[in-house]
């Protein structure tokens, strides 16, 4: 796969660049690996072929200008986002990547790739170029690959020392000439490593201004490595141990014996060292502790280490690849000092000791002024009594550890063969329960019966799982089947019809204000106060409904054990939702992501969990004992850089370019993005949108792809932003402009060749229209001058009846004059006698009306 434009950063982004490495400096502080704790209690994650690492030896890594991590492995270079591996490619399509030696960043955000036998390669904007015989130089193994102080490539190979001037290749130096390792210290002067010690050059690599040998306090000739640090001090590996120089002057050497293959110093001034027997670290007090595969590394050749942005420490062996981090949970294990790491009980007493009880290596780890192991104890449930005894019952087994001595009793001393599931004690002594006997008092190593106010003993119930004192002196009493309360010797049972979450109760915590918290593993959460019960659950907003074990912290929050990790919710929510208030309770639910060691607590009895005098709450797990501190958590702040990968059209190709064209009839398209965030990947949440289609933002969740159907044509830009872990965003996120091309019948041209059309139909239909009215008043017009012909003859001779007054036509015919003249003309007549007539005709009508 080649790079594109939005793989390296582009002169646009160089500021963005600049912004996110100041803001990841700054908070350095907040996600350096804490040097107080241990290796083992650093976050660690770890790749190998079967979880996604495409090959099992990892030689270099390095992280980009642009937030990507690169690793140069034994089957090529592979850029990972935190999720997934993309394999680049470094050689012509026909020939199979080959091993990748060395990495380094190039001034114009690019990267140096060097190979184990085909010379080196640089990487910018998707161009792979090659340095190799072909181009000018050497098919040679490349062993270390730096940028001088001008920003020239220096070259450290098998046949010596060389520098890229443009496209010329300048041999620094050739004797001796297996350079093994490069570095630049703050006056710009070239540090070479080779087989025979370390040669310092001037800044031009014209002169060799000193060496620094074995018998200047090397532990050994063959140098491995080099690294120059915040405070100026070089580092400098070798076959036989690890020398620190300072002012050219001051040798001191450390781990004399052993192959240094790697040595880096991180933010917080932990130095790291990898060899071939694992990895090692050393902290404030020249304090050294070493991690193995023991330990969980992938494999103790350790070839490479690298420090992301986030603080993040990535370590590259022959066999895997390792993550650690600083996390705000801390596991304690036998790395630390456990004598097992099956924990299942943890308990403080007065003198601030903390106990870890293992029932699966019947023993108990003391952690106090001193460490010591006690062996061959039965635990089970634990108990701290008043005068500082420990003690712990098993079947047919009672232990006290007192001062460093224990006192066991067993059947030989009454006690009945039977499962001891809970201890407390009173005012009067140790109250314990035995399953399917009851409660029995034990005073001065003899069992008596537990009394009730009307003197009978308390009566054999359903079984019993824990015990709790109240302040109020009340004896509450979690059962199989129900919660119990004897208060004056007086007992009552509460159920889920008084408002239990569930009749099985796992644990029961008190807080300073004499609220009990009541935990179920089948029901979920209950609160008792002022004597009402109010139940939590999965429906509710809960993260389960097994809990183990309820503790609170000093900050108002309640921390609860369950076999999907541990989960925080504030007391003042769950207030909130039980006045109605709200309508669901959000958790934070801690789990292997945040350092444990399994998300599974330890359930089985109690307690498994305890606070601790400092505040600190420990929880026991089947892989360590987890310590929480609550109020002093460090949230991630630092926004990821967001770059989208590919946009796919149609499930065929796949571009990268911004302003890509697609062709007209395109259906889907999708688009591919991802957000570099290394502390919690898997937590990553993401919000799209097309700009000129979507009005808002698609929330996408931790989904890394968006997909849309049948957009119109049109110029598009697809945004998307990012946010952490933690909830950061990077609301300036990343943007892709594309076009998605109209068909023929889409394009302006077509609207406006339609619009000519529809304007030449209507012109035509005007032009008929028009024609045929002047037609019809052509005919008209004849037909008036044929009229008006036929009119005008009448001014000419007619012959007329003297007597009748007819016409004579042409042809002989005689016709009433008015008849002749209505058939040449448009006149009507109206009939009427004129005062002549009407005198001749009638006489005596005109006489009378004359009268």
């Amino acid at each position: 796969m080649s790079i594109s434009q939005t793989d390296m950063a582009t002169p646009k982004s160089i500021l963005w660049i600049i912004l996110f490495t100041l803001l990841f400096c700054n908070l350095s502080a907040l996600f350096a690996l804490d040097p107080e704790k241990s290796i083992a209690q650093y976050g660690h994650s770890l790749w190998l072929p079967m979880n996604g690492l495409p090959a099992n030896k990892v030689n270099v890594s390095l992280q980009s200008h642009d937030g990507y991590l690169w690793f140069g492995t034994s089957a090529g270079l592979f850029r990972f986002d935190g999720v997934s591996f993309d394999s680049i490619r470094t050689e012509p399509s026909q020939k199979p990547d080959g091993s990748i030696t060395a990495l380094a960043r190039s001034r114009d955000n690019g990267l140096w790739v060097g190979t184990k036998w085909t010379g080196f390669r640089h990487l910018k904007d998707g161009q792979v170029r090659r340095h190799a015989l072909l181009e000018g130089f050497f098919n040679t193994q490349i062993n270390a690959l730096i940028e001088s102080a001008d920003h020239r490539p220096l070259i450290g190979t098998s046949i010596g020392l060389y520098r890229l001037d443009s496209t010329m290749y300048t041999p620094l130096m050739l004797e001796p000439n297996y350079v093994t390792a490069l570095a630049i210290d703050n006056s710009g002067r070239i540090w070479a490593g080779t087989h025979e010690g370390v040669f310092i050059l001037d800044a031009a690599g014209q002169q060799i201004l000193k060496q620094i040998k074995q018998h200047d306090g090397l532990p050994h000739n063959n140098i491995t490595c080099l690294h120059f640090d915040r405070q100026s001090i070089m580092w400098i590996g070798t076959a036989n141990g690890l020398a620190r120089v300072m002012n050219d002057k001051t040798v001191k050497t450390y781990a004399q014996g052993e192959r240094i293959n790697v040595v880096y110093k991180d933010k917080d001034n932990n130095l790291w060292t990898g060899t071939r027997s694992g990895l090692n670290r050393l902290s404030s007090g020249d304090t050294w502790s070493r991690f193995t595969k023991n330990d969980g590394l992938t494999d103790n050749n350790v070839l490479s280490i690298t420090e992301d942005h986030e603080n993040n420490l990535w370590v590259c062996t022959s066999d895997g690849l390792n993550q650690f981090k600083n996390i705000n949970l801390t596991t304690y294990t036998t790395y630390d000092g456990l004598y097992n790491n099956f924990i299942s009980s943890i308990v403080e007493s007065p003198d601030n000791s903390l106990y870890f009880c293992s029932s699966q290596s019947a023993s108990i780890t003391k952690f106090g002024k001193d460490k010591s192991v006690f062996n061959e104890i039965p635990v089970g449930p634990v108990y701290v009594a008043r005068d500082s005894s420990i003690w712990t019952g098993q079947t047919g087994a009672l232990s006290k550890l007192k001062n460093g001595i224990i006192r066991q009793y067993s059947t030989r001393d009454g006690l009945p063969d039977k499962w001891i599931s809970a201890i407390t004690e009173d005012d009067r002594s140790l109250i314990i329960y035995f399953d399917h006997v009851g409660i029995r008092r034990f005073v001065e190593g003899r069992l008596e019966p537990y009394l009730m106010a009307d003197g009978k003993p308390y009566p054999n119930r359903e079984y019993m799982t824990c015990f709790h004192y109240a302040k109020d002196g009340a004896l509450w009493i979690g059962m199989a089947d129900s919660l119990v309360r004897i208060r004056n010797g007086v007992s009552r049972h509460f159920t889920t019809r008084d408002g239990l979450a569930n009749n099985w109760v796992s644990s029961i915590y008190e807080d300073k204000d004499s609220t009990l918290w009541i935990s179920s593993p089948q029901g979920g959460l209950t609160r008792y106060r002022n004597g009402e019960f109010i139940a939590f659950s999965y429906k509710d907003g809960l993260f389960t409904n097994e809990i183990y074990c309820v503790l609170g912290d000093d900050q108002g929050g309640l921390w609860l054990s369950s076999p999907v990790g541990i989960g925080h919710v504030e007391k003042k929510e769950l207030a909130e939702f039980a006045a109605g208030h709200t309508d669901s309770l959000h958790c934070k639910v801690y789990g292997v992501q945040e350092g444990m060691k399994t998300k599974a607590c330890f359930g089985d009895w109690q307690p498994s969990g305890w606070k601790a005098h400092d505040g600190s709450l420990w929880f026991a797990t089947s892989k360590g004992a987890v310590k929480i501190v609550p109020g002093t958590f460090k949230s991630n702040q630092t926004p990821p850089p967001v770059h989208i990968e590919s946009i796919r059209s149609d499930e065929i190709r796949s571009y990268r370019e911004s302003n890509t064209t697609f062709a007209a009839g395109t259906q889907k398209l999708e688009f591919h993005y991802t957000a570099l965030s290394f502390k919690e990947p898997q937590n990553v949440r993401f919000k799209y949108k097309i700009e000129g289609y979507d009005k808002n933002w698609v929330n996408a969740g931790t989904r890394r792809s968006a997909f849309y159907t049948n957009l119109p044509p049109g110029d598009y830009a697809f945004r998307v932003i990012a946010c952490n872990n933690d909830g950061v965003w990077n609301t300036q996120g990343a943007a892709i402009n594309f076009v998605l091309q109209p068909h023929f019948y889409q394009t302006p041209g077509f609207y406006i060749l339609i619009f000519f059309l529809v304007a030449g139909a209507i012109y035509a239909i005007f032009r008929w229209r028009i024609h045929r009215h002047l037609e019809q008043e052509r005919i008209l017009n004849e037909r008036i001058k044929e009229a008006t012909a036929h009119i005008k003859t009448l001014s000419g001779l007619l012959p007329i009846c003297a007597n009748c007054k007819k016409i004579r036509h042409d042809d002989g015919y005689w016709e009433q004059l008015e008849g002749y003249i209505q058939t040449r003309s448009e006149l009507q007549f109206s009939h009427g006698i004129c005062p002549d007539c009407m005198q001749k005709l009638y006489p005596d009508y005109t006489d009378e009306e004359s009268e």
